[in-house]
Formats: structure tokens, sequence, C-alpha cells
């Protein structure tokens, strides 16, 4: 991979690192919920690439969609002991189906939650790609939706920064999703290209 390939994917992560913490209140703040709409983008372009309109269309919907998809129940990591009550996801269901009701405080019930909202941004592009033979770049794309679990996890160990944007967990969470997913979309769409 050339010097400049590699100078795309850094920079074009970082900016897709950017633009998921703007999805989580970041500035600029974009009206009608722009920001999801955009982040969307880049895996309707793996859809295209991998398999014409049809795919870019699935693509887009399903990280449209994904990205739309709450994780507040989420994000603390087990570290809020109070059951959510009926303030519970969309995909909490499938959630219950492994570790029952939430009632608090479960680390691996949240983390699961956080990773099964990575991968549903993911799911398309990247059975997409599987689909049509590009195998190691689906696997891509959906291990660097599912690291969403993962990024918070290391949002939780770092220390806070007191930097407006920076300084919550959460939003060191959000920032490492868009780099994760980031990395691989812009490797996958170089090596498409």
């Amino acid at each position: 991979m050339s010097t400049l390939a590699i100078t795309i994917i850094i920079i074009s992560s970082l900016a897709y690192a950017w633009l998921s913490r703007m999805c989580g209140g970041a500035p600029p703040k974009l009206p009608f919920g722009l920001d999801q709409w955009l982040y969307a983008i880049p895996y309707g372009v793996v859809g295209f690439l991998t398999g014409g309109y049809i795919w870019a269309a699935v693509a887009y919907a399903t990280a449209f969609i994904g990205k739309r998809t709450g994780h507040g129940q989420y994000f603390d990591l087990g570290l809020n002991k109070i059951p959510p009550g009926d303030n519970v996801e969309k995909v909490d269901f499938i959630v219950r189906l492994l570790y029952g009701k939430d009632e608090g405080g479960n680390f691996w019930r949240d983390l699961f939650g956080l990773t099964l909202t990575g991968v549903l941004v993911s799911i398309g592009a990247g059975v997409g790609l599987i689909f049509n033979s590009h195998y190691i770049l689906g696997a891509v794309i959906l291990l660097t939706g599912a690291a969403k679990g993962l990024a918070y996890v290391i949002g939780h160990k770092l220390p806070t920064i007191p930097i407006p944007w920076f300084d919550e967990a959460t939003a060191v969470g959000e920032l490492l999703t868009g780099l994760f997913a980031g990395l691989g979309l812009a490797f996958t769409i170089i090596t498409l290209l």
C-alpha cells in the first residue's frame, strides 16, 4: 500500500471519528439528524463498489438505521446499578435473549449491547462484501463495526480529559467508534478501487 493511500486512510478515519462524535452532540450541530445521514455515506459507497445500486441502498440504509439506534442503556458498561425500567433500547429484545432482563450493573450485557449496535451499522456493507466474494473485506467491515464495544471499554479506562466534547468516557467511546469504523471503511474503499 502506498504512502498516499495510508495518508488518505489516516486523515479520512480521523474525520470520520469526529463525525461519529458529532452524532453524539459535538459541534457543529447539524439539523434534521444530518450527521447520521452523512455517517452512513461511506457504507453506501462500499455497497456500491461491491455490488452496485442495490447493495449501496442496503448498506446505506442499515448504516443509517443502525447509527440512529439508541445505545444509552449500554454505554455505562454496567456502572449504573439501577435497572432502566421501561426505558429500554429498540434492540434490547436481542440482548435479552442472551442476558435476560436488564437489572442494571451488568458489564457483559452492556458490552454486548454496544457491540450489537455497532454491528447493526456495518452489517449491510459487511454482508454485501461477503455475498460478493470479498470475504476478508467483509470481515474487516463487520469487525470494525463490532469494535464499538471495545471503543467504549477504552473510553472508560482512559482518564478523562478536561477538554469540551472529550471530558466523558462516552465521548471518547463515540470518537473511537468512528475511528475504528473509519479505518475499516477507508481501507476497504481504497482496496476496492
